[in-house]
């Protein structure tokens, strides 16, 4: 999986269709196998870290802006930007395939380049 990624990320090489439904799905398959192995093993708890985790790093930017504009800051609009994803830790880890998720995905997607 990393040769197929640096190929084509460092070298530029365009992969065929079936070379990236190939790799999105060995992508998706290890990130549902470690978020369930994170699930069995501590329950919850990982997900209220990683959440409490995300929050600390949003109040790390605040300071350092802080520091940075000082009482400019005040006049500064701090935005936040999430896009949704097929696999998400703050819902429950999916039961279904890949092909299934991506359907899923670009039928929810308005925009979504057919």
């Amino acid at each position: 999986m990393a040769n197929f990624r640096n190929t084509v990320i460092h070298k530029g090489d365009f992969p065929s269709k079936e070379e990236s439904w190939k790799y999105g799905r060995n992508v998706y398959d290890y990130i549902v196998l470690v978020l369930t192995a994170l699930n069995d093993r501590l329950g919850d708890k990982w997900q209220t870290g990683l959440t409490q985790a995300v929050f600390h790093h949003l109040n790390d930017v605040r300071t350092r802006l802080k520091n940075n504009l000082g009482d400019d800051l005040n006049d500064a609009i701090v935005r936040q930007q999430s896009m949704p994803t097929f696999v998400s830790v703050s819902r429950p880890i999916p039961e279904i395939s890949f092909q299934q998720v991506v359907e899923e995905y670009i039928s929810a997607t308005p925009r979504f380049v057919k």
